[in-house]
């Protein structure tokens, strides 16, 4: 019974969700990345501000990790503060709300989750020199997994090398890459990303968000009508920015 959930769950990332956090709204494009994760070996999302991508990525590690077996997810960004602050502030905070305990306390460190040794997630620094990351990040070598998740967060702003360590390492059919991030720059891998017939990409625009298409906050924090409309003002309708 324990393993046919399980199973029902590696393939249903959103009723895991939901059924671990009660009360999640995960509107349509939130949903649109977990299935997507499932399904594509490759998933980029160029997002807006403030529509939730650190919320949603955070649950969607905790769902590999935990209905997968054995699995490694492995997430990083462009400093060691976004890692550790930032998503895996939210993955730490998701595991002390979730519904049922998903592990002993004991278990989860600062940017780490570890089941056993061949089963765990970890946040990882892409602080390196020049000569490491030339051909690729040393510290992403070593983590082949069956069962592999790469989470890119804010990614337009990681290093190239990086984007090529997490390509090579992620070689088999099963493996799974999600990079997310503003779409703030013209060029790189990210960008690249998003015009590849190899890639997945979910597009999120603030007007796709509850909040401004409701114009109310259904979920408080995140990004509003009001909000849009100063930067329409302080940036300009035609602005990159």
């Amino acid at each position: 019974k324990i393993q046919s959930q399980l199973e029902y769950w590696r393939n249903n990332p959103v009723s895991f969700i939901t059924f671990y956090w009660p009360g999640t709204l995960l509107w349509q494009k939130l949903e649109e990345i977990c299935n997507s994760v499932r399904d594509n070996y490759g998933t980029v999302v160029p997002s807006g501000h403030g529509v939730g991508k650190t919320f949603i990525t955070a649950k969607i590690v905790l769902w590999w990790l935990f209905t997968h077996f054995p699995s490694k997810v492995i997430t990083t960004a462009p400093t060691w503060t976004q890692v550790e602050s930032v998503l895996w502030g939210e993955i730490r905070s998701s595991v002390l709300a979730s519904r049922v305990r998903l592990c002993d306390d004991k278990d989860v460190l600062n940017t780490e989750i570890k089941l056993s040794p061949e089963w765990f997630a970890q946040g990882i620094s892409t602080n390196e020199r020049v000569d490491q990351r030339q051909y690729g990040s040393t510290k992403f070598q070593g983590f082949h997994s069956p069962s592999l998740l790469v989470v890119m967060d804010e990614a337009p702003g990681v290093d190239e090398s990086i984007h090529i360590a997490i390509e090579t390492l992620a070689t088999s059919g099963s493996n799974r890459l999600l990079k997310i991030g503003n779409p703030t720059s013209p060029t790189g891998s990210f960008y690249k990303n998003c015009y590849s017939d190899q890639w997945n990409k979910i597009t999120i625009s603030c007007y796709d968000h509850p909040n401004v298409i409701e114009k109310r906050e259904v979920v408080p924090g995140a990004v509003t009508q009001e909000w849009i409309e100063r930067r329409r003002e302080e940036w300009g309708e035609g602005t990159p920015l």
